[in-house]
């Protein structure tokens, strides 16, 4: 499936079906996936949203990829007793996702290569294909988000991408329709008390 995704984004076939999802229940349905993971390594998965009620714009099954490739990133690279943070926030028109670990860090000369296709952060027992980043960028890209890296050595890794925000529905006027069954309701609420008692 990796391959497939990497040829579909490099053909520009790349495609994705959004909807309004819920950030709480994406880092809900995340977080639950990993948790076994996390606990096995004696990581704590942290979760942060100031906000409650955030909704995306975007194709769930994509974002929920993105999200494993992103956490199980982090717990390959944050050392036992340690921690890694999903954090979002609502920024503008869009949702802003971090998602950090306390490991190495990534040197600064391979910051512009993360997202390039077969890169991998080396580390002593971890394996990877190197195409979960360069996935990771083709799913944030391809909802009009933006996704970059920050780190230094020793520092950890914190991954940021942002999504858009769904727009709330606008209110639809009154039609023809619905007058004529507002005028047929009964107007009186002394009816509808008497009846309940």
């Amino acid at each position: 499936k990796s391959m497939l995704d990497v040829t579909s984004m490099q053909a520009g076939r790349f495609s994705i079906m959004p909807i309004a999802c819920e950030v709480e229940q994406l880092m809900w349905e995340s977080a639950e996936m990993f948790s076994p993971l996390a606990a096995a390594r004696q990581i704590h998965l942290r979760q942060s949203l100031p906000e409650t009620g955030l909704t995306v714009q975007a194709d769930r099954e994509r974002v929920l990829q993105l999200l494993s490739n992103l956490i199980g990133n982090a717990l390959k690279h944050a050392p036992p007793n340690s921690e890694v943070r999903i954090s979002i926030e609502a920024q503008q028109d869009m949702a802003h996702f971090v998602v950090s670990d306390t490991g190495e860090g990534i040197r600064a000369e391979y910051l512009p290569r993360v997202f390039d296709r077969f890169w991998k952060r080396e580390t002593a027992g971890t394996k990877g294909t190197g195409l979960g980043l360069f996935i990771s960028k083709g799913i944030v890209e391809a909802h009009g988000g933006k996704i970059w890296v920050q780190s230094e050595v020793g520092g950890g890794a914190h991954f940021h991408f942002t999504l858009p925000l769904a727009k709330p529905a606008p209110a639809s006027a009154p039609t023809a329709e619905d007058k004529a069954v507002e005028d047929k309701a009964d107007p009186s609420p002394l009816v509808d008390l008497a009846l309940r008692t």
